[in-house]
């Protein structure tokens, strides 16, 4: 995935079948380059603090189960991860922080009322 709006990436990550136990589908070979972030590291984390600023952006389009295994494959180690791409270069360390800092707010505003 090289561009995308925020919409389309919020589409990519989280409109997607509830895997089975066990089984991700970010580790099936059909999808190994179709995850892959090939555009700019600092969109991605953008992308990455406005959903964490606004959680209710995932938690009422989709499923909760939905949110879950989305914030799982973001989180993953898959090829490469998502957060561990926006927490080294060339991403300044200023973003890098308030990309962690909003994960405050995806638990608050996100994970508690749930």
């Amino acid at each position: 995935m090289e561009t995308a709006s925020f919409d389309e990436w919020l589409n990519f990550v989280f409109d997607r079948p509830i895997d089975p136990p066990g089984k991700f589908w970010w580790w099936e070979p059909e999808y190994e380059e179709a995850i892959v972030w090939t555009g700019s590291p600092l969109l991605l984390q953008s992308f990455l603090v406005r959903l964490f600023q606004g959680p209710d952006l995932a938690f009422s389009r989709f499923s909760e189960a939905q949110v879950a295994q989305g914030l799982w494959f973001a989180a993953s180690e898959a090829r490469p991860g998502y957060f561990e791409m926006t927490l080294r270069e060339p991403v300044p360390m200023e973003a890098r922080v308030q990309c962690v800092d909003a994960m405050f707010e995806l638990f608050s505003k996100g994970f508690a009322p749930h």
